[in-house]
Formats: structure tokens, sequence, C-alpha cells
């Protein structure tokens, strides 16, 4: 039997234990789904995933929701979107992630052509972090699900998601 699907949510590993898996991850074949959610991991943590996303191709959801990874942590996952050919899905809520650290998340994403949905709600990212992901629009047309804390949207930014969304149904 081969394990594809794994929920560690809740077990409080820390950033110890996230740097374990992410050192399993880099040369696991058939694991598609992980969620480490609410794990307290931090930046450390998430770099320690960063750096296995970097090589793994097989994983297509992660979730890291509320692992208080902060803009930093969002930095190293950002850069590892970059080159991940794999990952189709992304849960990065309730980070404590700020407008630097979405902003690194846009800029993976103008380069990144496979992931398709992204979950930023709660976190700090401000109008001006809302603003770089609705950007996106322009050269995302295969951006399916975006979710943002919808009160940090103006009306542009939200008509924004609109037009994205709706081009990538098309």
């Amino acid at each position: 039997m081969t394990l594809t699907a794994l929920d560690l949510g809740s077990v409080e590993i820390g950033p110890a234990g996230a740097k374990e898996i992410a050192d399993a991850l880099k040369t696991n074949e058939s694991l598609s789904y992980l969620d480490l959610n609410h794990n307290e991991i931090g930046p450390k943590g998430a770099k320690s995933v960063a750096s296995a996303l970097k090589t793994n191709s097989t994983l297509t959801y992660l979730s890291l929701w509320q692992n208080g990874i902060a803009s930093e942590g969002a930095k190293e996952i950002a850069d590892a979107i970059k080159v991940n050919t794999g990952l189709t899905a992304l849960v990065l809520s309730a980070n404590q992630i700020e407008s630097e650290g979405t902003k690194h998340v846009a800029d993976a994403l103008r380069v990144n052509t496979t992931l398709t949905s992204l979950d930023l709600r709660y976190n700090r990212i401000g109008p001006a972090g809302a603003s770089v992901i609705t950007d996106l629009h322009e050269v995302r047309v295969a951006f399916t699900s975006f979710n943002p804390m919808d009160g940090q949207l103006d009306p542009m930014a939200k008509k924004k998601i609109t037009v994205m969304l709706t081009a990538s149904q098309r």
C-alpha cells in the first residue's frame, strides 16, 4: 500500500517536526496531500518545507494553515513555488503574513504555472498585499481559486478577482 495523503494537523510538530517531514518529502514519490495545519512550525519550519517543495513534484495539496510562518516563511515558500511543478493548491491562512510576504507569493505566482488555488485568509496582507495578488489577473488566467480576507479588499481589488476567476473559467 502506498501513502498518498497525510493529515498531521494539530499534533504540535513544531519546526523540528517540519524538518523531519520535509526531509522525507524530498525523496517521497507518492504523497499528494499533506495537511500540517496548526502545528506552529514558524518561519524555520516553513524554510524546511520550502526546501522539500523545490524537489518534490508529487505533492499537489499543501495546507500550512495557522503555523505562524509570517512574511519570512511566506518568502521561503514563495521561492520554492517558483520552481515547484506539482503543487496545485496551497493554504497559507492564519499565518501572520503581511503585505511583504504577500508580494513574494505574488512574484512566485508570476512564474509558477501549476498552482491554481491559493488561500490567504486571516492574514495581515492589507490592501497593498491584496492589490499585488489581484494584479495577477493580467498574467494568471489559469487561477481558479483565490481566497483572501474579504474585509481587506477595496472595490477595485474585488473587481480584479472577479475578472481573474472569470477569465480562468473560459
